[in-house]
């Protein structure tokens, strides 16, 4: 499955809910009924993601982030300069235990109904996102190749925060491409991968045909 790089982040209508996790490429009825389910009152997103939402949600588009952002909201949009406001600084305490407010929302694929998987506290993501990273022994000097979808709560940790945590490069990939990735492997241009059985069955096939 393509990670798309990119995903709906849909922010709570009422506090005490987390950030929700859409994949785009759900078909607009589900992204809608997520969004009704999780009372979202607005989504972060891009133009060309922003065409999935349902049309009278209040939602914020980044692509000309960092210097502006365009907000849309009952049918009139308003630019913001983002550049007027304080940088945020991603530097910080690696090992600081994390709050146990709800960091995430997430959906599992075959979730039966409109209920969610799995609410997520900034502190479990974290004790997942360092026992990921000490069981692989990821270091400053991996770097990446994130096919899962940041979307799924193992994409989101393995794939993302842990290698964050570790100092290591994350590179999402939009595409599954098995021979590309059998040649970045194979170079250690790429030194960290992880997917699905069908990833690995369709990678092994490409390094068989390969011979």
């Amino acid at each position: 499955m393509p990670n798309g790089s990119a995903f709906l982040v849909a922010l709570g209508a009422s506090e005490g809910r987390g950030a929700l996790l859409i994949n785009p490429l759900l078909a607009p009825l589900e992204i809608a009924n997520r969004i009704a389910d999780a009372n979202v009152g607005a989504v972060f997103t891009t133009a060309a993601l922003a065409k999935g939402l349902p049309p009278d949600l209040t939602h914020v588009l980044l692509d000309d982030a960092p210097r502006s952002a365009r907000v849309i909201a009952g049918g009139e949009h308003r630019d913001v300069d983002l550049g007027a406001h304080f940088g945020l600084t991603l530097e910080g305490d690696p090992d600081v235990p994390g709050s146990e407010e709800e960091a995430v929302i997430v959906y599992m694929p075959k979730t039966s109904g409109s209920r969610p998987a799995a609410v997520l506290t900034h502190r479990l993501l974290l004790h997942n996102a360092r026992a990921a990273a000490t069981a692989t022994g990821m270091t400053t000097s991996d770097r990446m190749l994130s096919v899962l979808p940041f979307t799924d709560q193992s994409g989101l940790t393995l794939t993302l925060i842990a290698p964050l945590l570790a100092g290591a490069h994350v590179e999402p990939a939009e595409h599954l491409e098995p021979a590309r990735i059998a040649q970045r492997l194979r170079s250690g241009e790429i030194t960290l991968f992880a997917g699905i059985p069908e990833t690995y069955l369709a990678l092994l096939e490409e390094l068989d045909r390969q011979g």
